[in-house]
């Protein structure tokens, strides 16, 4: 049987995906993002994908990387909630 420790805790805001998945442009970057929110979902801080961030434009938000991907999320620990900020390749990500 499983247990609640099997579904995700965290959320994903709803607005903020909604302006992120607006700006995707092909069904396999489209696939990719699903994924990372899925992934994320589960455990944004210390997902194996994910790096925080201690520098530039994005400090203190996170990137969770498949490459050519990237995933720029925030992470609120208090109300379990992911806020993700962009989703592109590596080039097209101004990180200064």
């Amino acid at each position: 049987m499983g247990s609640s420790t099997d579904t995700p805790v965290w959320t994903i805001d709803p607005q903020e995906d909604q302006k992120v998945t607006e700006t995707i442009a092909d069904a396999r970057a489209d696939k990719v993002y699903k994924e990372s929110k899925a992934s994320v979902a589960e455990n944004p801080i210390t997902n194996r994908r994910s790096k925080h961030l201690k520098q530039g434009k994005y400090k203190g938000m996170y990137r969770w990387k498949k490459p050519p991907y990237r995933f720029i999320y925030g992470a609120d620990k208090n109300t379990h909630t992911v806020y993700p900020a962009v989703f592109d390749t590596r080039g097209n990500i101004d990180y200064d």
